[in-house]
Order: C-alpha cells, then sequence, then structure tokens
C-alpha cells in the first residue's frame, strides 16, 4: 500500500489520489483529455489542406522573396543553397499564413495575455513531463514559463499555437462537422500519411 502512494503522489500532487480506482479513473480523464487535444491538432491539419486547396495556386513575386530571404539569412553559410532548398516550403507555409490572416480578420480571433500565458505554462508542464517529472510544484512551472516568455522566438510560436487553437476553435463552430467515433488504432492511422511525409 505504501509503495502504492508512492506512485499516485510520483504521477499525481500528494494525496490527490490514493485508491487504485482513482488512480485509473485520473489516468483515464488524461487520455481523454490527450485524445481530444490531437482530434483538434487533427482538425487543423486537415482545415488548413483544405483551405489551401479551395485557395489553389497563388502567384507569388518569387524573385523578390528569395531576395529577402537571403538578406534575413546573409549572415549565415551557405545562406544560398539553403534558400534554395527552403524556398518551396516556405512559400506553402507564406500562402497558410494569408489564408489563416484572412480568416482571423474575417471571423475576429482574438488572443489575450491569458491564453498566451497559459499556452506557456501548458509548453513548461510538457517540458517537465519529457524529462520524466510529471508532479512539479506550480512556482517551478511558473518560473520555466517566464522564462519562456523571455525568448522572443518562443513568444512567437507561442501566439501562433494561441492563433492556431483559438482558430480551430471558431472554425468547428462555423462549419458543418461530421463526428465519427473510431478505434485508438484508426485514430493513429489518420496520422500516418504526414509522419511519412515528414520522414521523406
Amino acid at each position: 500500500a505504501a509503495l502504492e502512494q508512492e506512485l499516485f503522489d510520483a504521477v499525481f500532487e500528494d494525496g490527490e489520489v490514493t485508491t487504485e480506482e482513482q488512480f485509473r479513473t485520473k489516468v483515464r480523464e488524461l487520455l481523454e483529455k490527450q485524445r481530444v487535444a490531437d482530434a483538434d491538432y487533427k482538425f487543423l491539419i486537415d482545415f488548413r489542406e483544405y483551405c489551401k486547396e479551395k485557395v489553389g495556386e497563388l502567384d507569388f513575386p518569387r524573385d523578390l522573396l528569395k531576395k529577402f530571404m537571403l538578406l534575413s539569412m546573409k549572415d549565415k553559410e551557405n545562406a544560398e543553397q539553403t534558400v534554395e532548398n527552403e524556398f518551396e516550403q516556405s512559400l506553402v507555409g507564406l500562402k497558410w499564413q494569408l489564408i489563416q490572416d484572412r480568416l482571423v480578420r474575417q471571423y475576429e480571433v482574438k488572443v489575450s495575455e491569458e491564453d498566451i500565458r497559459e499556452t506557456a505554462v501548458n509548453r513548461a508542464r510538457i517540458s517537465f513531463l519529457r524529462y520524466g517529472i510529471p508532479n512539479v510544484p506550480e512556482e517551478y512551472v511558473s518560473q520555466f514559463a517566464d522564462n519562456m516568455m523571455k525568448d522572443e522566438k518562443q513568444v512567437r510560436s507561442i501566439v501562433d499555437e494561441c492563433i492556431d487553437k483559438k482558430l480551430a476553435a471558431t472554425m468547428k463552430e462555423v462549419l458543418s462537422l461530421d463526428h465519427k467515433a473510431v478505434s485508438l488504432e484508426e485514430f493513429q492511422n489518420f496520422f500516418k500519411p504526414a509522419q511519412e511525409e515528414t520522414q521523406e
């Protein structure tokens, strides 16, 4: 029993879980929450592809964009080769950025300081979990989030994540969705094409 309680306290806050039944319930709730987050992520991937297909090809000023990319990488070695290697993928990202900006304005998607802070804290918790530290006092999580917010690149990434989440939530209310129950294996298979494409 002492060993069980030690495990419960290691995974959750001290004293929050005291029985095996409570432990199973908590773990199930965490897994369900993660599945919802994964489903939202899959929706966003599909929505991006749908929008890009609907918009079709865009005529970008390629030479001008390449010059701009070269200027932004002027201090890097092999800048020209890097631009050539990454240019087409950059156009894909730029296309989505233009679509996203239009949708954000059209549906008045707003991101608050509270949204940004909450996302930073969640990222901090995930970072601790990756190091195998599941039960971290809030003060340490908060400090970790504070350090993240001092990094301009991290802040931009956090803001982008907030916009993605808010936009996805808005689109799920606007669009008519066909909800479908699937097994865990079927759900995981939805991600395989994207994973294989990334590996290529």
